[in-house]
């Protein structure tokens, strides 16, 4: 899997930046010095984002995300059933291949991460106390766990802008692996019962390549 992350990936940089160097028709054209913007993000996980970016170079630019989502599942075989926090957010490379003054091409890559308190039910043998006594009660207990997740993405776009407002579509690929895995308490749980929900915390769970899409609205400069 982490094989065919990287050759997808490396395939994606190099198209990138292949149309950079033969858009030769476009070399005169300006591009912006910086973007700020809002970010409908994340097909499988929906989140609004914001996005900020500011040249190096004429062309290229670098920037960061950063995210807010919130995670619900109304599921008891899901991984988790509520979020206490959650944050994501990344750095990332921009490259603008203007089509005309208005009009461009834009390729990025960057890494990503991932950080939340997620809360699940779980039906356990719960240790209690009485009279100087240890007893065990099977009932429903509320557990956290913190999930960490690294990963790295890139993705291809189309950007059109009017005077000071921009507006991006995005998508592209990402893969991201969850560092502490091992520490995590709901697959001890839930056992091999519970089921991913992708459009929920589960997924937040699961290491591996994802679809990464995005619709950026937002601010520049005049140029």
């Amino acid at each position: 899997m982490k094989k065919l992350s990287f050759t997808i990936l490396s395939c994606l940089i190099g198209l990138g930046l292949m149309a950079q160097s033969s858009s030769s028709s476009a070399a005169d054209l300006k591009t912006p010095q910086w973007q700020v913007g809002l970010v409908a993000s994340e097909v499988i996980i929906p989140s609004i984002a914001i996005d900020a970016s500011m040249a190096i170079t004429e062309k290229q630019h670098i920037g960061i995300r950063v995210s807010r989502p919130y995670y619900q599942s109304f599921n008891e075989s899901d991984l988790y059933q509520r979020t206490i926090w959650a944050f994501k957010g990344g750095f990332f490379h921009k490259i603008f291949i203007p089509l005309d003054n208005y009009d461009m091409f834009t390729f990025r890559h960057g890494v990503r991460f991932g950080y939340s308190k997620l809360e699940f039910d779980a039906t356990v043998w719960d240790p209690y106390q009485s009279n100087g006594n240890t007893f065990l009660e099977y009932r429903d207990v509320s557990f956290t766990d913190q999930p960490f997740s690294l990963g790295y993405e890139a993705l291809i776009g189309w950007q059109n802008s009017y005077k000071n407002l921009f507006f991006e579509v995005y998508f592209g690929l990402s893969y991201e692996y969850l560092e502490n895995a091992s520490e995590l308490q709901a697959p001890q749980y839930k056992g091999e019962t519970y089921s991913l929900d992708y459009l929920g915390p589960g997924y937040e769970y699961d290491s591996g390549i994802r679809p990464v899409m995005g619709l950026v609205i937002g601010l520049t400069d005049a140029y």
